[in-house]
């Protein structure tokens, strides 16, 4: 007698492979409808990020130039070092404000050993993002505790740029706090 193509064994490999297709295509159509009803964030957030710092001050010297809110101040009495601050805090601090230190025409083994001396200090520290690229190193410590809505990090990044090094520095500020350094930060522009 002549058996069927449809044995028993075929039958439950075309259902597992039916399936298994038959998932694969829901999936599909819930990622494609999710993506569908998400709002396209870079253009909102470029339009918003541009609007925030539209009244932001300039702050310029004859070796860098970067922007500020309104609401802080620059001091820049102590050569090769500026601090930014909050208007409402009476003295500028190493500990919640941005600390930039710039040091012109530095012996070319001053980057590299600012660079060894940052990465030992906290490459064993477990909550400690040690990011390394060509020219710069970034460092961020946190958050300090578990609730990372109310958590502080701190933030520490030196970079080489032609003629000189910089050392960026901020802490005790929560992961909003970080991200408005950040864009403070990523104003900066040393000048020739």
């Amino acid at each position: 007698m002549r058996k069927g193509y449809f044995t028993p064994p075929v039958l439950i490999i075309l259902a597992v492979i039916i399936f298994a297709v038959a998932i694969l295509i829901a999936i599909n159509t819930d990622l494609v409808k999710r993506i569908k009803n998400e709002p396209l964030p870079d253009a909102e957030q470029s339009i918003q990020i541009t609007d925030q710092m539209a009244d932001w001050r300039t702050y310029s010297n004859s070796d860098v130039q970067f922007k500020y809110p309104q609401n802080y101040e620059v001091r820049d009495d102590i050569e090769g070092y500026l601090y930014i601050y909050r208007k409402d805090t009476k003295v500028p601090s190493v500990r919640d404000d941005i600390t930039i230190r710039y040091f012109l025409e530095p012996d070319p083994s001053d980057f590299e050993d600012a660079k060894k001396s940052l990465i030992s200090e906290f490459e064993k520290n477990p909550i400690a993002k040690i990011e390394v690229e060509q020219g710069s190193v970034k460092v961020t410590v946190g958050p300090y505790s578990n609730d990372e809505k109310n958590s502080l990090y701190q933030k520490i990044i030196i970079k080489q740029y032609e003629g000189l090094f910089v050392s960026i520095q901020y802490g005790n500020v929560d992961s909003e706090q970080m991200a408005f350094y950040d864009k403070i930060v990523s104003t900066i522009k040393f000048l020739d």
